[in-house]
C-alpha cells in the first residue's frame, strides 16, 4: 500500500512539473492522462490542459509505440511518461509531366509530420491536407495551323488533291491516281505504208509517238521495166520499192510494116534508133554525109526526107515527129519521103 501511495505522488509530481513547463493552469489540481479520440487528436495538436473542475485532462496521441499509453487502473493512472508533440503536412516537389502537351498530371508527397521529425499517420495532423496532385501542359499538342487548307502531293501528271492540315502536321488529302491507261503502251498513227512508231499514253491520253515519216522514194515518179523495144511505161514508187508501172508489151515494137496504126510510142535515142541516110550513116561528127538527111541532134531523129531505124534493121519506118524525148508515129508514110502527118 505504502508503495502504490508512492507511485502515485510521483507522478503527481512528474505531472505537475510538466503542467509547469508547457504554462498549464491549476498545477495543483489532480491530472490525469487520457486516451483520445481521433476527434481529440484533430482539436488539439499539442499537449493541453483543461479544467474539468477539479481534474486537469491531458491530451496526447496514443496511437503509436514510445507515446503516451493510458491505462487507468483503480482510478489512479499508471503511465509512462513521454513528451507532447506538435504535428504538420509536409509536402514534396512536383515531378515531371506525364504528357509533353494536351494536358497530364505531376505528383508530389504528401505526409504528416510530427515535430520530432518522424512520419506518423495522417490523423494526426487532421483535415486540410494539401493536394499531391495537379495538371499540366494542358497546351495542344497539335501542329501550327491545323485546320487549315493544304493541298496534296502531285501525281505524275501534276494534277493534286485539297484537303486541311491535321494535328501531327500532315494533310489529309492524298495524291490522285493517274489518269487510266496513263504509262501504258500505245502506236502512233500510220503513214501511207501501214507504218507505226511505239510510244506510251500521255496524261491527255494521248500517245507520245508521232507517225513515221514516208518510206524513201514513196510516191515519186518511176519508170517500169522494158519491154523487147525498151519502150517503158510511168508509174509511182510503191512501199516495196517497185514502180507501180508494169512494162509495155512488145506490140508496138514495129517490124517491116512500119508502125502500127493504133498510137505506139517509141523513145529515139541513139542506143535505141540509128539515123539512117540514103547515101550512108553518120560521120565521126554525128551528121549524116548526104545533105538529103537531116542531122541528129541529142540522140534525137530530126525531122526530114531520113528514116529511123531500129536495133533489129527495120527500115521501112515512116520518119518520126519528135515530141519531148519521144517519137510518136501515128500510120504507115511513104517509104523515106515524107513526114508522118
Amino acid at each position: 500500500m505504502k508503495n502504490a501511495r508512492k507511485s502515485i505522488y510521483a507522478f503527481v509530481a512528474a505531472v505537475t512539473l510538466f503542467a509547469g513547463t508547457f504554462g498549464f493552469s491549476n498545477a495543483a489540481s489532480i491530472y490525469r492522462v487520457v486516451k483520445p479520440t481521433v476527434s481529440t487528436v484533430n482539436e488539439w495538436s499539442l499537449c493541453r490542459n483543461v479544467d474539468n473542475g477539479n481534474t486537469n485532462d491531458i491530451f496526447v496521441p496514443t496511437n503509436s509505440a514510445g507515446e503516451w499509453q493510458s491505462l487507468i487502473n483503480n482510478g489512479a493512472p499508471n503511465v509512462s511518461l513521454a513528451a507532447c508533440y506538435g504535428y504538420s503536412w509536409q509536402t514534396g516537389g512536383y515531378g515531371s509531366c506525364s504528357v509533353s502537351c494536351g494536358g497530364g498530371t505531376q505528383t508530389r508527397t504528401v505526409w504528416c509530420e510530427r515535430s520530432d521529425g518522424a512520419t506518423v499517420a495522417d490523423v494526426y495532423c487532421g483535415g486540410g491536407k494539401p493536394a499531391d496532385s495537379q495538371s499540366c501542359n494542358p497546351d495542344s499538342c497539335c501542329a501550327a495551323g491545323t485546320g487549315n487548307s493544304c493541298t496534296s502531293g502531285a501525281n505524275s501528271c501534276g494534277q493534286t488533291n485539297s484537303g486541311t492540315i491535321q494535328c501531327d502536321g500532315s494533310c489529309s488529302a492524298s495524291a490522285p491516281a493517274n489518269p487510266g491507261g496513263y504509262g501504258d503502251s500505245c502506236s502512233s498513227g500510220a503513214n501511207s505504208c501501214g507504218d507505226v512508231n511505239g510510244g506510251t499514253i500521255q496524261c491527255d491520253g494521248s500517245c507520245s509517238a508521232g507517225a513515221p515519216g514516208e518510206r524513201p522514194g514513196y510516191g515519186s515518179a518511176c519508170s517500169s521495166a522494158g519491154n523487147s523495144c525498151g519502150q517503158t511505161n510511168i508509174g509511182t514508187t510503191q512501199c516495196d520499192g517497185s514502180c507501180s508501172a508494169g512494162a509495155p508489151d512488145d506490140s508496138g515494137c514495129g517490124g517491116g510494116g512500119g508502125c502500127a496504126e493504133d498510137q505506139m510510142v517509141f523513145v529515139c535515142d541513139e542506143t535505141t534508133w540509128d539515123c539512117y541516110c540514103n547515101q550512108g550513116e553518120f560521120n565521126a561528127n554525128g551528121e549524116c554525109d548526104s545533105w538529103e538527111c537531116g542531122p541528129c541532134s541529142d540522140g534525137f531523129e530530126s525531122i526530114g526526107n531520113q528514116i529511123c531505124r531500129d536495133q533489129y534493121g527495120n527500115e521501112e519506118m515512116e520518119p518520126c515527129t519528135l515530141t519531148a524525148s519521144t517519137a510518136t508515129c501515128n500510120e504507115v508514110c511513104a517509104y523515106g519521103h515524107e513526114e508522118c502527118p
